[in-house]
């Protein structure tokens, strides 16, 4: 994954630090300013995935949002489908600019998490159990 973007406006190069200074407290705008035109843009996350048995990788880019943007749509999200979404494939394909921001902003913060494991196609099977408690309650029990 990357966050360098490139103006839209002069083709400039915006990394990171650059995207985030340009960024306006303001849960609704996707833009940043570009440090070298002063213009507004939309800053892209770019994702290569290559998946076994492929020799090409696939290359997605989406919007690369505003904490207060992500914030903002992840809770619309949840608010509207539960926390219990996050736990489905389905996500990746539903929510792709929320997903992939969500996976670059925890992974930038090192925080481990099971969102890159969703495009597994085992990831059913890795997480059958959804009650890490009550197994352990269930392990407590047999002694």
């Amino acid at each position: 994954m990357s966050s360098c973007s490139q103006c839209h406006q002069c083709f400039a190069l915006l990394y990171d630090e650059d995207i985030m200074a340009g960024w306006a407290a303001d849960d609704s705008n996707l833009n940043t300013r570009c440090t070298a035109c002063g213009r507004h843009t939309v800053p892209l996350l770019s994702v290569q995935i290559l998946r076994l048995n492929q020799t090409q990788a696939e290359i997605l880019s989406v919007p690369y949002l505003n904490p207060l943007v992500l914030r903002k749509e992840f809770e619309s999200i949840l608010g509207r489908e539960g926390d219990a979404c996050l736990a489905e494939p389905e996500f990746v394909e539903s929510h792709p600019i929320v997903y992939w921001n969500l996976v670059w902003f925890l992974e930038r913060a090192n925080i481990e998490n099971h969102l890159p494991d969703l495009l597994c196609p085992d990831f059913q099977t890795r997480y059958q159990s959804t009650d890490a408690l009550h197994e352990i309650h269930k392990v407590g029990k047999q002694t």
